[in-house]
């Protein structure tokens, strides 16, 4: 599930991860169209995110980007916050999606949303460049806005633990 210049050693990976496969389609679709740049890019769901997580994957993979939303039987969950502190503690680059508008300012590398006032694909390619770690801990004027979105529901199962 891959497009871009397999030949190419320059080439990036580009994970994206979504609520649905939909989610991760259309981000890989606009990235594909939008530059000439060789990405690799590999799309899934988080459902299936957890059997795809091994210490390969991640030193193969430049970029992961993340869906804000996941949903589960018993509600919603702001997931890609979770997650992207998650890798940020295995210094793995994320980004989340979000289709919110939330203003926020100074902005986030780690974080775009309708507001942003950047491209996506430009905020994907700056984060790409960008030689610093990725923030541990998202700043509160992001997830102080979601707060009623950030306890894992009932039926929420963490992925198995990476080993190296």
């Amino acid at each position: 599930m891959s497009s871009g210049n397999d030949n190419n050693a320059e080439a990036q990976r580009i994970l994206i991860v979504g609520d649905t496969l939909l989610f991760s389609q259309t981000v890989g679709r606009i990235l594909s169209a939008q530059t000439p740049t060789p990405w690799l890019i590999q799309q899934t769901t988080y459902d299936r995110f957890g059997s795809l997580l091994s210490p390969r994957l991640f030193q193969a993979t430049s970029l992961i980007i993340l869906d804000l939303w996941r949903t589960y039987p018993t509600g919603l969950r702001a997931e890609g916050l979770a997650v992207a502190e998650t890798l940020a503690r295995l210094q793995l680059k994320a980004l989340i999606v979000s289709p919110l508008a939330l203003g926020v300012s100074p902005p986030v590398s780690s974080y775009w949303d309708l507001s942003s006032g950047i491209a996506l694909l430009d905020c994907i390619r700056n984060l790409l460049r960008e030689d610093q770690a990725p923030e541990l801990v998202l700043p509160e004027r992001i997830k102080q806005p979601l707060q009623a979105f950030l306890r894992a529901p009932e039926g929420h199962s963490s992925p198995k633990p990476i080993s190296a």
